[in-house]
């Protein structure tokens, strides 16, 4: 089976930290990683530290561009 090129997130929180990093951490499991701009602090904490993510203008650019799309939103309740 072969591993996906790119790995985006939809949602930047704290869960998408914790996946990035680990799917990043040597060796690397993707070689690129597309994270959303919705949690900019840690999207952009992300972005400077490892060079293989990008930061998406919009979701639809995720959708368009990744292998695998993983949706890191919290619930809502209605």
């Amino acid at each position: 089976m072969s591993l996906p090129q790119k790995t985006g997130f939809i949602g930047t929180g704290t869960i998408t930290d914790a996946m990035v990093r680990g799917l990043l951490a040597e060796p690397a499991t993707v070689p690129q990683v597309m994270v959303s701009l919705r949690g900019r602090e840690i999207s952009a904490k992300l972005t400077a530290e490892f060079p293989a993510v990008l930061t998406a203008g919009d979701n639809q650019a995720i959708g368009d561009g990744c292998d695998t799309v993983v949706l890191a939103i919290p619930p809502t309740n209605r």
